[in-house]
């Protein structure tokens, strides 16, 4: 029988068990935590060491911000990788998961948000990568095992960017955002949300991009694309106005005389030394291409692009855009081309381009292709099709000032072909029909209906760096000009010879052919005859006084019709004369024989034809209004100097500007310029012309005419005008509203010297004998002071004949 004593020894012997029994398993758990405690805490160095090891065997050198755990998961946050020996390459990565199997083999990465940096232009980075991938391709195909390979290792990516800085020479930050990328045993994906490349001849963007990519000899490779759409941008250079600057700082012989005699040797030794300046020139600038560029660096950016299309394109590849749009930017305007869908495709060795705009309406189409061959063959563009209207293309009306764009219609003709020696091919023809213009430049309203027409051949030696043009045709209605000619570039020098020619064409077509827009003022005239031309420039930078220019104009125009409103029959009694006033205002004088100013070629003194022929004119009495010796000699000054330098405009030309025509600078008032040129010198004498050219032309500000002038300045009559005086209203023609005169009255230095070098030239061509040149020397001229003369027929600057019939 148990007593109780012994029953209570056995519960506490129990109990004691028990206690003893939970502080083991108490202080067994504590251990295990203890030790999973300090495996967590020697995780995130023991995983970045293992990372660290395996990229550093795969040439990435790779920083780990934090560490966290998972169920069969790691997670690692604020990653950066270095591409070793690359850094123009780096990579962050906010967030990446890596997945392990239970056998503690990798399952798949993924990767979130993140920004992958380039720095540098394309060449520096390509050579970076290019050494990069020779270094460490052999080890990281050695490290792979077939547990683990890359093609059966599952990787995802999103929310990943791209920041390029420095792709060329501006300051910009070049993005794709959205990047997204996935890669499995059965496919691998990538595409993006946005790009944006900004540059200096402008920017491309694109958006909706997806690729589904392969394995190809060098990585990863192209399968096929799609890509949303695609907007380029280019900014072209707006123009800037050379003359003004080139007659700015032009010595003061050529800046103030206009004739070709005038001041030729001036101008010849100016623009003999203008290539030496550090500005480049228009020329210059113009052929720049030729002159600077050689095709071994060309073909050297070819073969790397022909070698990336190998390693990133496999056959059959095909990208496919659905819009293209282009917008080209000058200033304020913009031309826009499409959209309009784009395919590329890879046939063997061959890559395939088409830009194919929409049909119009009658279902013509107007085709892009091209082909750029893998090997070295020849590489071709072509544009065929048509007719089809600007609007069909995508322009807009008002695109770069052009209207009824829906009602134009072009059509194109041109094969492009670049040759693996760089001979570089165009053969061109096309045709712009009902073509409507509004342009400053041109005319004060939009030009209508134009049919303009060109064709020719062009062939461009890139090694040689030599330009020819061959059978260069333009057509506007039934006008003709023939182009062609050759420029050859030697070092830093160039070689030009350029020939422009028009066929014998009537002279009623020239102005049938014009819009009328372009010719207001001469609607009802009409014309007979047969013009034709024929010039040609030749040039060697290295030589430039050797520059030679044939100008063979032959102008057999005859005004056979003449409206009322501008005949110059009108000129011979009291007329309105539009002006401006000294403070730009525009205002009309009332002139013409028999008014309070107007002063007759007789009663002007003799000086002042001498003034006009030096300063001005040198052939006005044996030209018909055109000198073409004038024509010739600036055009071979201007090129020589390679900017203009000075004119050929003649008193004829002068006056029909003054009395029927403004001041704006557009090819209208040219054109009618010349036509009203032509309209004075069969009209009128050329006494005629010149007293009227005295009468109303401008020789100071809101000072026209000869009296004001010679009443301004010398307080004279114009027959009282002394040599010295005379060329002195002559020699401030071009520029009248510049001052050429002490605050005491006195001439300024330069500018008297100015008039003694246009004496000896007076002298030179006979205009004035040994005496007068001799009294011209010694004279000196002071504003508001008359010449002192006691054989004056003037009293008081007033003719004696007028104070009698007075």
């Amino acid at each position: 029988m148990v007593t109780d004593r012994q029953e209570n020894e056995t519960i506490w012997r129990s109990l004691r068990y028990r206690l003893a029994l939970d502080r083991r398993w108490q202080i067994a758990t504590g251990a295990l935590l203890i030790l999973i405690v300090g495996a967590l805490l020697a995780m995130g160095p023991f995983v970045r060491s293992v990372a660290a090891s395996r990229a550093a065997a795969r040439g990435l050198e790779l920083r780990i911000g934090s560490v966290r755990p998972g169920w069969f998961a790691v997670h690692l946050g604020d990653t950066h990788v270095q591409l070793l020996g690359a850094p123009a390459v780096s990579v962050r990565l906010d967030s990446i998961e890596v997945r392990i199997t239970p056998w503690l083999s990798l399952r798949s990465v993924s990767v979130r948000d993140g920004v992958i940096d380039l720095h540098g232009p394309p060449q520096v980075i390509t050579e970076q990568l290019e050494a990069w991938r020779a270094k460490y391709a052999p080890a990281r195909l050695k490290s792979d095992s077939a547990a683990d390979a890359p093609a059966r290792l599952r990787l995802d990516a999103t929310g990943l960017a791209l920041s390029w800085a420095g792709l060329d020479a501006t300051d910009s930050v070049q993005v794709v955002s959205g990047i997204h990328f996935e890669r499995s045993s059965e496919r691998q994906r990538a595409g993006f949300e946005s790009a944006k490349l900004q540059s200096s001849w402008g920017s491309l963007s694109a958006s909706s991009a997806a690729a589904e990519l392969d394995t190809g000899p060098r990585g990863v490779a192209l399968r096929s694309a799609s890509i949303g759409q695609v907007v380029g941008q280019i900014a072209m250079p707006a123009d800037t106005d050379v003359s003004k600057s080139a007659v700015a700082s032009a010595p003061m012989p050529i800046a103030t005389a206009g004739a070709a005699s005038n001041a030729a040797s001036a101008s010849a030794n100016d623009a003999a030394t203008a290539l030496d300046r550090t500005e480049p020139t228009l020329l210059e600038r113009w052929l720049a291409p030729i002159a600077t560029e050689t095709w071994a660096g060309r073909r050297i950016e070819l073969a790397r692009l022909r070698k990336l299309a190998s390693a990133v394109l496999v056959d059959g590849a095909q990208l496919d855009v659905a819009r293209v749009q282009l917008e080209i930017a000058r200033g304020d305007s913009v031309l826009n081309v499409g959209p309009a869908p784009f395919r590329l495709r890879r046939d063997g060795d061959l890559l395939n381009a088409s830009l194919t705009p929409p049909a119009g309406k009658d279902g013509a189409k107007l085709e892009i292709t091209g082909r750029l061959p893998l090997d070295e063959a020849p590489i071709g563009v072509s544009f065929e099709g048509g007719p089809i209207s600007l609007h069909t293309l995508g322009v807009r009306e008002g695109d770069f000032g052009l209207l009824g764009v829906d009602r134009s219609e072009l059509s194109l003709a041109t094969r492009i072909e670049l040759s693996p020696e760089g001979a570089l091919g165009i053969s061109a023809s096309g045709r712009l029909s009902r073509l409507s213009l509004q342009h400053a430049a041109l005319a004060p309203e939009p030009l209508h209906d134009m049919d303009l027409a060109w064709g020719g051949q062009i062939h461009l030696d890139l090694q040689r760096r030599k330009l020819a043009i061959e059978e260069g045709v333009l057509g506007l209605e039934r006008v003709r000009v023939q182009l062609g000619g050759a420029i050859e570039a030697s070092a830093d020098d160039l070689r030009v010879a350029v020939s422009v020619q028009v066929p014998t064409t009537p002279c009623q077509d020239l102005l049938e052919a014009a819009p009328r827009a372009l010719l207001p003022q001469l609607e009802g005239l009409r014309l007979g005859g047969t013009f034709s031309l024929d010039a040609r420039v030749e040039l060697d930078t290295a030589a430039p006084k050797d520059t030679r220019v044939d100008w063979d104009f032959d102008n057999r125009c005859k005004v056979i019709e003449t409206p009322e409103s501008v005949d110059p029959k009108r000129f011979r009694e009291p007329f309105q004369h539009f002006v401006t006033d000294a403070e730009g205002r525009a205002t009309e004088l009332a002139t013409g024989p028999k008014t309070e100013h107007w002063v007759p070629l007789s009663d002007i003194s003799p000086n002042m034809e001498t003034a006009l022929i030096v300063c001005e004119d040198s052939r006005f009495f044996s030209h018909n209004g055109f000198d073409n010796k004038a024509i010739r000699d600036s055009i071979l000054d201007n090129v020589r100097a390679g900017h203009f330098v000075r004119g050929a405009s003649t008193l004829t030309m002068q006056l029909a500007k003054n009395l029927y025509l403004g001041r704006e600078k557009t090819l209208s008032r040219k054109l009618q310029e010349a036509a009203f040129t032509l309209l004075l010198e069969e009209r009128l004498s050329k006494e005629d012309i010149l007293e009227l050219y005295l009468n109303v032309v401008e020789f100071g500000p809101g000072v026209y005419g000869i009296r004001n002038a010679a009443s301004h300045y010398f307080s004279s009559h114009p027959g009282e005008l002394s040599l010295a005086q005379a060329l002195y209203l002559g020699s401030v023609l071009p520029s009248p509203k510049a001052n050429h005169f002490q605050e005491d009255g006195a001439l300024r230095a330069g500018w008297a010297e100015h008039l003694q070098y246009l004496m000896r030239i007076a002298h030179k061509i006979r205009r004035i004998s040994d005496d007068e040149l001799e009294a011209g020397l010694g004279e000196q001229i002071v504003f508001g002071q008359a010449h002192p003369n006691s054989d004056s027929d003037f009293l008081f600057g007033t003719p004696l004949y007028e104070l009698n019939d007075g």
